[in-house]
């Protein structure tokens, strides 16, 4: 029974059937050589990836997840505590002045605190406009940005 002539690499083309009363020819050792050559090549290049992955890659980013994991759970539980202290003290604070006192004491400190706040970011943000735009009052245009030449020359402004 005659063997089907298989192709063994993708680039080989099948050998020719043998003829009846003659040994087959057989493939020469350089080609086998270069094939395994360049599996070989391949093999190490595959390695070297899955290694640059790992190394570069995955546990960088498996290390950022448990830090990320740890942070998170370690800001809930800073804020679960937060939420017991502030009961504790608004049952203590509403035994001394009432429960009405104490809730219109918190809110009222609350709200302080919020103007205090719009008020430093107000003033921080005023203090990024340039000199000129801080005295006429007016929005600071994008092509009149600090660092950036103003849009219409000086001379063309005095002329018109």
């Amino acid at each position: 029974m005659p063997e089907d002539p298989t192709p063994t690499s993708p680039f080989d083309p099948p050998d020719p059937p043998p003829e009846p009363g003659k040994t087959p020819p057989e493939r020469t050792p350089l080609i086998d050589a270069v094939s395994d050559l360049a599996q070989s090549a391949v093999d190490y290049a595959r390695t070297q990836a899955e290694d640059l992955m790992r190394d570069k890659i995955a546990l960088p980013l498996q290390k950022l997840g448990l830090t990320l994991a740890s942070g998170t759970a370690a800001g809930c539980l800073f804020v679960l505590g937060i939420g017991f202290i502030s009961v504790g003290l608004l049952i203590g604070l509403a035994q001394l002045i009432t429960w009405v006192g104490a809730l219109c004491l918190i809110g009222a400190i609350l709200c302080i605190g919020a103007g205090i706040f719009t008020y430093i970011k107000v003033r921080s943000m005023q203090h990024e406009l340039p000199a000129d735009a801080k005295a006429q009052g007016k929005p600071l245009a994008p092509a009149d940005a600090p660092g950036t030449p103003p849009s219409v020359p000086r001379g063309a402004q005095e002329e018109g």
